[in-house]
This record gives C-alpha cells, structure tokens and sequence, in this order.
C-alpha cells in the first residue's frame, strides 16, 4: 500500500500556506498551532472543505506537517501504518495506542477523500482490533463514536446513526457523561435528518420513547429555525407539545431545557415574544445551567427585537465573546444608524468565525454598510447566492429586502430628479424584491419581518404617489403590531413596544386622509390613544365561561398595574388566555373592528353584513419590464442587459438583447464583425493571429468579451502580467454598480479559478487559456 503521508522532503509550513488567500491562511495557521491530532485533522478537513476549489495536494502538505510537528510521532505513525498493512497490532506500544488509533482515523478520512471509502472502513476495523488491546473499553467506545461520524459523511445514514445510538450507550454505560451527551447531540442531529426522511424507525434509540423523541425535536426545531423554515419548525414543535414536561431525573430535566429553548427561540422569531419569555422562565426552572447553554443569548435577542436597545447592548456586555457578540453588537449599531461602526463590527466578525452560515451573514450586513460601493455589492451578492446554495430560503428573501432598499434610494433620487416615479425602474426593481421577500414572509410564518416589509412597501408605495397602497401595508402592519403588544404581561415591555412603533400610526393617518378616508383616519386616531385596547374596555360578553376567562384576565391585568410580579404559571395562565381571547376577538368585540362596524355599535344602527374586500390595484401594471435588466429566474436579482451569467448564483441567463441602451450601435457591430474573425485562429491556438483581431474590437467598442478574448491570447503566448491587467478590466463591471454586468461566456467562478491556477502556476497559463477557450465556445 502507498503511504498517504510520507514525511520526507517535508516544506515548511509559511511555504506551504504561501498560494492561500490571507484569511484562509490565517485559519490553516491555527490548524497547525492546536495540540491535538484529532482536532487539527478534523478542523483541517472542514477549513479544506470551506476554501472550495483547493488544490488536493496542499492539503496532504498541511496533513503530513500536521502529523510531523507531533512529539513522538514519527516513530507511531511508522508503527501505525504497518499495523495498516498487515493487520496486527503488536509493534503498538500501550502508551502509544491513542495516538496511533488517531493516525488511522486520520488514514480513513484521506482514503475517502480520494474516494476510496471502503479502505477507510477498513482503517476502522484495524483501529477496532488494536483499541480491545487497551485496558479499558473508551478506547473502542471513541472508535465507534468516529466510525459512526465517519459513516454520516460517506456511507447511508441509518447505518451512522446505528453506530452512533450505540456509541452513546457505551459512553453512558462506563460512565463518561459529558462524552455521552456530545455523541447523542450527533446522533440527534443526524436522526432529525432521518425523521424528514421518514425513517424515524432506524433512528438506533427507540423512537417511541419520550427521551429520544424530545432530544430529535429539540434537534429538528432547533434546525429548522436555524434555516430560517419556521413553519416546519412550527410543525415540530406542535409535534412536541405532548412530550413530558417534568421529571426527577437531572439528566432528563436538562433535555427538556434544551427543547424549551430551541422551542423559545421559534416563538421569538415568530413574533410570540411573551411565550418565548414563559418557555425561557421554564427552562431556567428545570435546568440552572440553561443560561450558560443559551437563554442569556435568547434573553439578549428578546430586548433586541423588542426595540429596547440600550437593554441589549448591557446584556451583550456579559455575554461570552466572540464572532456572534461581534455580529449582534454591528446589527446593533446598524439599527441605530451607525453604519461605520457596523461594518467595522462585521468584519472582525467575518475575519474570526469559522462557522460559514455566520460568515454568510456577515457578508450580506457588509453589503449594507461598506462605505466602498463595489465591495460591498460583491459581498452582498455572495451572500445571496450562499443562502440560496444552503437552502436558507428565509435568509435570502431578507438579503433581498435588503438590496431593494438600495435599489429604493436610487429610484428615489431619480424621481426628486423629475421623472416620473411610475417610470423609474430601480422602483421597479424594488417592488418586486419586497413582493416576492413578502410572500416568503408570510409562506414561513416570520410575522417580524413581513411587518417590516410591510413598513418598507408603505414608503415605496407613498413615493409612487399612492396613499391607498400605503394604507393597505400599514393596516397589515398595524394588525400583527397590535396583536404582539396584546400578549405582552409586562407593562414596560408593552409600552416600550408599541412606542417604537407609534410612527406608524401617524404614517397611516396621513395615508388615509390622503385617500380621502377621514373616517379610517380618526379610527386609528382611537386605537392608538387606546394603549390597553381590550384590557380596559368595559365590555360584558353575555356569554358565562367568556365572561369567566374575561374576568381572570383582568384581574391578573390589574395585578400587573399595580406592580406586583405574576408568578410564573400566573404568567402563563394569562399568556393563554388572552391567546384565546385573541382568536375569539371579533366576536366579543374586544380589539379594534371595523369602520363600518364600529358606527354601528356607537350609534345603535344594525350591523351590516361583512363585504368580501375588493381586489386592491397593483402598484405596478403586471409585466417583467425593469428597464435595462433582467432578472434572474433563480435567485430573483437582477443583472445588466447582455450579462450571460448572474453576478450572484452564476446561473445562466435568458439571452437578452446584446447592446445596452445607448450603446453606438454602429461600432458594436463593426466590432463584432472584427472579432468573428478571431475565432478561428483562436481556436486552433493561433494565438498571435487572433489577438489583434479582438484588441481592435475591444478598442472600438470597450466591451468586456473582446478583453476576455483578448486576455486568452495573452495567457497563450505566455505574457501572464499582460493577461492579468486586461481581466482587471474584464470584471472590473461585475460589481461596478447595484446591476452587475457578465457578458463572458464562462461563469465568474470560472475565470476566478484560472485566475488563481496561472498565478500558482504561470508556466500552465497556455494549458488554462486552451480549458478556458473551449468552456467559453461550448457556452450553451
């Protein structure tokens, strides 16, 4: 057998680390200082995993300098690879075994790395044989525990959660409870996986126990979530309601916590802050750890949405460091308006996680905050795509409002400028974000962030001069503000709330009065001076058991008014029902109705008959028109006209018109005639007789295909300096402005990757210029 890792001739680590972006190698230098084999080779294969397109033989470099740098370990692996070959373990010495078990793992990933999984099986079985050796049974038990990890990664997962099911008993079983609890943390994780599938029976713990059932919901709600699929994660949650809620046993109550948590953070993302409050209290009750685990983090999130900023920053002060508190403080300060400070925040966030969807987020804030337009615009169409890729469909829609607020301010200095608002297609553009972003919104359950849009559609809808509209989206916004504040037990928290939003009620007010609505006007005039709605309204429901839980509700109101702190079932007995009450509401008439409805009770005239609503008008008139765009059908952003791959997700495009608007149509074609005869000394490698012929089309027309054209003949001849400053100029448009433009016909990955392999390599520039002509003549 080969040996994967042979040492000799090994270069130094700054040479090895030397063809890697600096923050990329920053990370690898890290892999290299830790002292643990098993964590360096595990934190290498994900930073490997991470870079991308890498180049396979710098990560066996970074391995095998791992492996050399290792007290002792040369001798080791020499005995660990022969116990490989032959199958025996007896050159192994005892103090020696753990570190040779660890050279076999790390055998069984590189096998599988070169896709050679069934050898890396068979590092497994060898390290099996040689851990009965030791005298106590962990060593097998952590060999297990790897070949389960090994198994979720390469082989079908009923098998790795079998594995990993019965490396959780073993730990349990020699008493080892910390290493119990992170391996059924994995097996969690990878049942939830198998319980989306529909293979809840292979799960390797007995399903139909409570304690496997709750440890896989906490899982699935908590990923779910965390994918920003919080109606799934709803649906898991409802799943779990009929889970035990007590128990005397230390281990169980801290399990329970756990899914009380990932349970308190969907109620807080969908907008039900006072049952997020209740669940965290309950987590706190059974478990005195959970505020290290995560409820100070869900508490801090709390204050965060509910606008008491000032009681977020505090709670952030004492919260661990790290790339999510740098994050959190940018958001912050993002939502105070401090735009530098956020991005400094950002960065330094970006620059130390190693967690991508983290680094994801902070790309997309970036966007919105760099002062440099085309960085930023490259991070947040990054961003996008990455989303996109990871299934984050919420995420995404999030990004998306994001780039419409720009596209919003664009379209807006265009319509002060004396266009017509109606004409201007960054509103355009916008519109359709915010659309599309909305009924992603309203698909996932994320009321917080449809009131938002909502919000934003009112101010889009006012500069297209259309009060009627904006009324529309501040009334839907309203409702669900309302309905939040409603829940809330504690009066500070309630007034705080609906204060940070009172701005809304005078935006509607001005829209209704504007449409020519006084009596909608002077009615939300009346909500909004009545800050407890329902709470002190004399209202008497003829009805007993109403009347019953009316009363409870306000007897425990008044107990709240007059200080005196809810115990914490007081708490939820409130919190369920005014739930109740909520959705009962418009029969007892207890939260504001409508216009028509309300005169009818104040001035004792016969209730009319619900009308169902008219069909309200677009904003726009329906078409795709944007306006010197088109719209990518796969993410939903848009890209210069003649762009042949979008900027963000690289997927090909509709093939629109070749020429902007404006362009001299003349040259264009004279150019394009000129280059046509290119094409064929270019393809038979003539190079010197192609390039002048796309050097005049490029000088005629300035476009960016003749460059790229243009800089394949120069890689061909060898100048690679000549060919680096022409693809400067080749994407220097991709993110010159919000639209980008990529007319080249390979993928701007592609060009990137070429970019990075001649730079490594120049004496290879020739071969990539032949792989780049035929990628970019076989374009579809």
């Amino acid at each position: 057998m080969s040996d994967p890792l042979e040492l000799s001739g090994l270069p130094r680590p700054s040479e090895i680390l030397a063809p890697y972006e600096s923050a990329v190698a920053e990370a690898l230098r890290y892999v290299l200082s830790t002292n643990s084999l098993a964590e360096s080779v595990t934190d290498l294969v994900e930073v490997a995993g991470r870079v991308g397109e890498h180049d396979r033989r710098q990560v066996l470099l970074l391995l095998k300098a791992v492996v050399a740098r290792m007290p002792g370990a040369r001798s080791t692996y020499e005995n660990a690879r022969r116990t490989l070959a032959d199958g025996k373990g007896e050159r192994i010495a005892p103090d020696a075994l753990p570190l040779a078990l660890e050279f076999l793992k790390l055998f069984a990933w590189l096998f599988a790395g070169d896709g050679d999984t069934g050898e890396g099986l068979r590092c497994f079985d060898v390290a099996a044989r040689l851990a009965l050796r030791a005298p106590s049974r962990l060593h097998s038990t952590i060999v297990l525990y790897q070949r389960g990890v090994y198994a979720a990664a390469h082989l079908p997962l009923t098998e790795a959660v079998s594995l990993l099911a019965e490396s959780v008993r073993g730990f349990r079983e020699l008493g080892h409870t910390e290493m119990a609890e992170a391996a059924e943390l994995t097996w969690a994780r990878h049942a939830a996986a198998l319980m989306r599938d529909g293979e809840a029976a292979h799960m390797g713990l007995d399903p139909r126990t409570p304690r496997a059932v709750r440890i896989v919901m906490a899982a699935l709600i908590d990923g779910a979530s965390s994918r920003g699929d919080l109606r799934e994660a709803a649906r898991h949650r409802d799943m779990a309601r009929g889970l035990p809620r007590e128990s005397a046993d230390p281990v169980e109550r801290r399990e329970i916590a756990e899914l009380l948590l990932a349970e308190a953070a969907l109620e807080r993302r969908l907008g039900d802050f006072e049952q997020a409050d209740i669940l965290l209290e309950r987590a706190r009750a059974l478990d005195a750890e959970a505020d290290a685990r995560g409820s100070r983090w869900q508490d801090f999130y709390f204050m965060r949405d509910l606008g008491m900023n000032e009681h977020a920053v505090a709670l952030l002060q004492v919260l661990p460091k790290g790339p999510g508190a740098e994050y959190q403080r940018g958001a912050l300060d993002f939502e105070e308006g401090d735009t530098a400070s956020a991005a400094r925040h950002f960065e330094a966030a970006l620059a130390t996680t190693r967690d991508p969807q983290l680094a994801t987020d902070c790309k997309a804030m970036l966007g919105m905050t760099l002062p440099d337009a085309r960085q930023a615009h490259r991070f947040l169409f990054e961003a996008i795509a990455e989303y996109l890729a990871d299934g984050r469909t919420l995420d995404h829609a999030i990004s998306l409002s994001h780039l419409a607020a720009l596209f919003f301010v664009a379209g807006a200095a265009e319509a002060d400028r004396g266009l017509p608002p109606g004409m201007v297609p960054d509103l355009r553009r916008a519109y359709r974000h915010l659309e599309y972003a909305l009924a992603v919104a309203a698909d996932h359950g994320a009321t917080g962030f449809a009131t938002t849009l909502d919000q934003n559609m009112a101010v889009l809808a006012d500069t297209l001069g259309r009060p009627d509209a904006a009324l529309r989206h501040l009334l839907n916004a309203i409702d669900r503000i309302e309905r939040t504040y409603l829940l809330l037990t504690s009066e500070e928290r309630a007034d705080v709330y609906l204060a940070n939003r009172s701005h809304l009620y005078d935006h509607a007010i001005s829209a209704a009065v504007d449409s020519g609505l006084p009596d909608i006007a002077l009615h939300l005039l009346e909500r909004y001076k009545a800050h407890r709605f329902y709470r002190e309204i004399p209202v008497t429901p003829t009805d007993e058991e109403l009347a019953a839980r009316l009363a409870l509700v306000r007897s425990l109101r008044r107990r709240v008014r007059t200080t005196a702190a809810l115990t914490l079932e007081q708490q939820e007995t409130l919190n369920g029902l005014e739930r109740r009450l909520l959705a009962e509401a418009e029969e007892l008439d207890l939260i504001p109705m409508s216009v028509p409805r309300l005169r009818a009770i104040v001035y004792g005239e016969p209730v009319p008959a619900a009308e169902p609503a008219p069909k309200p008008p677009p904003l726009f008139e329906p078409g795709r028109w944007t306006g010197g765009a088109v719209d990518c059908e796969n993410c939903k952003i848009f890209n210069k006209i003649g762009s042949r791959f979008c900027s963000a997700c690289e997927a090909l495009l509709t093939r629109t018109e070749t020429a902007d608007v404006g362009e001299d149509v003349k040259h264009f074609l004279r150019a394009s005639a000129i280059a046509e005869d290119g094409f064929e000394p270019l393809e038979q490698e003539r190079w010197d007789a192609a390039l002048p012929l796309f050097v005049q089309a490029w000088e005629l027309s300035g476009r960016q295909e003749w460059a790229f054209y243009v800089a394949l003949c120069l890689l061909g001849l060898g100048e690679v300096s000549t060919a680096e400053e022409v693809l400067d100029a080749v994407t220097d448009d991709q993110f010159a402005a919000i639209l980008p433009l990529w007319r080249i016909p390979v993928p701007p990955s592609a060009v990137a990757a070429a970019r990075r392999d001649y730079r490594e390599s120049p004496a290879s520039a020739p071969l990539i210029a032949r792989s780049l002509v035929r990628a970019a003549r076989s374009e579809p």
